[in-house]
């Protein structure tokens, strides 16, 4: 739960950064003869969750498409997303996992089954995935071995609030 509210507040503090970096600064002078040039704007970032050393990152594709990546598909629905799971180093032993949930002595577990594994994550290249969410439930999730030599596993599910992505870290 305090890993749950602190990924929350990192989460609130990076929107918060990127709004004050970007609002109420004085534009600064050209050079006689100089020409702006328009400035790249980022990739909005649905979720992000602080995992140890790594920072991991999932959007929606449609919001931040990246232009090399690795791709993984699952079996067509009809009702498929596709989303951008992104590092920002390295980690190994990457692997997007099917849920099924279990109730364990009153609390909730999971069962995990992988679908697509990658010895090395780099940040180099995201992966875009194909999915379909379905249920309440996160039916979805993530795994990967840390810099650091933990193994975390996170659920991917959409917010009942606002249809946003959710990364919140479980214990398998």
């Amino acid at each position: 739960m305090v890993h749950i509210l602190f990924s929350r507040l990192v989460v609130s503090l990076l929107a918060c950064t990127f709004f004050l970096t970007g609002c109420g600064q004085e534009p600064e002078e050209s050079p006689v003869g100089a020409t702006a040039a328009p400035s790249p704007s980022p990739a909005p970032v649905v979720t992000a969750v602080p995992a140890g050393p790594a920072f991991l990152t999932a959007a929606f594709a449609e919001d931040h498409q990246p232009q090399e990546y690795l791709e993984f598909q699952e079996e067509p629905t009809g009702h498929e997303v596709q989303i951008v799971i992104a590092t920002d180093r390295q980690v190994t032993d990457f692997q997007f996992l099917a849920l099924t949930p279990r109730e364990e002595e009153g609390d909730l577990t999971w069962d995990t089954e992988v679908l697509y594994s990658l010895d090395v994550f780099s940040p180099h290249t995201p992966l875009l995935v194909t999915t379909t969410f379905a249920g309440d439930l996160p039916g979805r999730g993530i795994a990967y071995t840390d810099t650091d030599g933990s193994t975390r596993h996170y659920t991917l599910s959409l917010s009942g609030k606002d249809g946003s992505l959710l990364l919140e870290e479980f214990t398998p």
